[in-house]
């Protein structure tokens, strides 16, 4: 009867951790896409221009300096207002993170906000945050501790049960 117990407790235990694996999430940040700010030289008036699809919990890392006030402006594309702007500095350097509030087209502009050339230099790197899970093994899951207790008895089931079985005597010479 302890036997059929233990055998019972190890067969629910492995389809229990089989139907409900232990599962982990974790975040994984990886570089969407760099813009290596070009051209070096913008004149009076000029500006240059990069966008990129972005989601929630994205971000735009900026590394952008230059010899003379810029604008730098971070917006998104909204259907009925155009370019939205969630970010706009004015300033020599430009070293953040900003991050994306929303999801749509961003699209990053430096004007060049002075009456004369300006050297610009830098990159802007678009960041994306991505939530990955795995199938761990249920080392610690209620299955497998189940599935242990079962054997646990089955292997004292059958230790018992060959320690009550009646030994063959034999004659001595």
């Amino acid at each position: 009867m302890l036997a059929v117990v233990g055998l019972l407790l190890l067969v629910a235990g492995i389809l229990l951790a089989a139907a409900f694996p232990v599962s982990e999430s974790y975040v994984e940040n990886r570089v969407k896409e760099t813009w290596n700010v070009y051209p070096p030289t913008l004149g009076p008036g000029n500006d240059t221009l990069f966008g990129c699809f972005m989601r929630y919990g994205d971000w735009f890392e900026l590394d952008v300096t230059s010899s003379d006030q810029v604008r730098l402006t971070i917006s998104v594309a909204e259907s009925m207002a155009g370019l939205v702007p969630v970010f706009e500095d004015v300033g020599t350097s430009f070293t953040q993170k900003v991050p994306v509030d929303g999801q749509g087209t961003f699209s990053t502009r430096i004007i060049n906000a002075g009456s004369s050339s300006v050297g610009i230099q830098g990159k802007v790197v678009a960041w994306e945050a991505l939530t990955r899970t795995r199938t761990a093994y249920p080392y610690a899951s209620a299955g497998t501790l189940i599935a242990g207790g079962g054997f646990i008895v089955l292997i004292f089931a059958f230790l018992k049960k060959s320690k009550s079985l009646p030994r063959k005597k034999t004659l001595g010479k």
